[in-house]
């Protein structure tokens, strides 16, 4: 999964966290994928 992101102040370490959260702990078909699935995920910066 890629995550493409764009705005104002963006600070790369909320973003960070922001992306870890959302496919750890937040996102239910990747835990409901997870035990049998390896899931990759990045994001991208784009200009505001």
């Amino acid at each position: 999964m890629k995550y493409i992101l764009s705005g104002e102040s963006l600070k790369k370490e909320d973003v960070d966290e922001a992306v870890e959260q959302s496919m750890v702990k937040f996102c239910s078909v990747a835990a409901t994928l997870r035990p049998g699935v390896r899931i990759t995920y990045s994001y991208e910066l784009l200009p505001a």
